[in-house]
């Protein structure tokens, strides 16, 4: 009597694992289809990036070069060739 309860135990637990293994091999053997508009240059996936980048080195290259300075050293020297005053002035313009 208990072998045959064994037997039937048995029979449903690997009835269970089957039905249950089974789909997850079924769907394992899917085709993988890729189309060329997901996969694009490198260019076409950083486009934002690069236009980013480049308006912001723009940016900086306008701003920064945008006041320009002048610079005035007056030299004072005495009668021996001794340098006596030096003066630096700086304008901007």
């Amino acid at each position: 009597m208990k072998y045959s309860m064994l037997k039937r135990l048995n029979h449903y637990i690997g009835t269970l694992l089957l039905f249950s293994v089974l789909p997850m091999m079924i769907f394992a053997q899917d085709t993988v289809q890729i189309s060329e508009q997901e996969v694009s240059s490198w260019f076409g996936r950083n486009w934002m990036w690069i236009t980013a980048g480049v308006i912001l080195l723009l940016l900086i290259f306008l701003f920064s070069g945008g006041s320009s300075r002048r610079k005035t050293t007056t030299v004072v020297k005495d009668d021996y060739g001794n340098v006596k005053e030096v003066t630096t002035t700086e304008v901007r313009e």
